[in-house]
């Protein structure tokens, strides 16, 4: 399989993948963690006997000013235009395995991907802000428009992403991503639909808006003292 870089820091960083991109219901979830790495640097990696070579460039050190370069990107999930594909039989269409599939450059890129791959900018990250498949309910949606569609942009930086309306909050967009939330806060709250973290000097937050999660005021009328808000489905 090939293995795609996840939650950086200034001297760590995760390789992930999948044991199987073409059943991922029998598929098993691998990482390894690369440790005493240098901040802010760019790194090259190639997995095993594979031909591709890959990058990745960590944090700088913590409140440390460097220019980086990231991309902001949202709804990469591709239409379905199979004349059976409903609701009620998408996992019918199945992935077919063939020589070579897991090399990004024979990836049918989708248009968001292509555009990156075409202008031979290589951001530090990716900021996904959701729809990243059509429906998450579906393991052949993951394989097609995840592990298909996206495997270039998933092999050129780390993918910081939020869940969508078309995550359905399913729980195996928190398996196939290693999000920067404590195992212990994701493991009390599994569905958490906010993280944030640091890229050097600067602070990103990532707020999911689909599920009324949040009380939504007015920038001019925020009462005071309103404490935590946690409101699922105005509750």
């Amino acid at each position: 399989p090939y293995y795609y870089p996840q939650n950086p820091t200034a001297t760590t960083i995760e390789l992930r993948a999948e044991s199987n991109y073409y059943d991922l219901s029998k598929s098993k979830t691998l990482a390894v963690q690369l440790d005493d790495l240098q901040p802010n640097t760019v790194y090259f990696y190639r997995v095993a006997d594979s031909v591709e070579i890959n990058r990745f460039k960590t944090t700088p050190a913590p409140g440390e000013f460097a220019p980086f370069r990231f991309v902001v990107i949202g709804d990469t999930q591709g239409p379905y235009d199979h004349a059976r594909d409903n609701q009620l039989n998408k996992d019918e269409l199945v992935m077919a395995p063939f020589p070579e599939a897991n090399l990004p450059v024979n990836a049918q890129f989708n248009r968001v991907t292509d555009s990156i791959r075409r202008s031979n900018v290589k951001p530090d990250f990716v900021a996904h802000v959701g729809d990243i498949v059509e429906d998450a309910r579906y393991w052949v949606q993951w394989s097609r428009e995840q592990f298909s569609d996206l495997k270039y942009l998933l092999t050129m930086a780390p993918v910081y992403p939020i869940m969508g309306n078309h995550e359905y909050h399913d729980p195996r967009f928190h398996r196939y991503f290693n999000l920067p939330i404590p195992a212990e806060e994701h493991a009390a709250d599994p569905e958490r639909p906010f993280f944030s973290y640091d890229w050097g000097d600067a602070h990103f937050i990532f707020l999911d808006m689909n599920g009324g999660w949040y009380t939504i005021y007015d920038i001019d009328d925020v009462p005071e003292g309103t404490g935590t808000s946690y409101d699922i489905d105005g509750l």
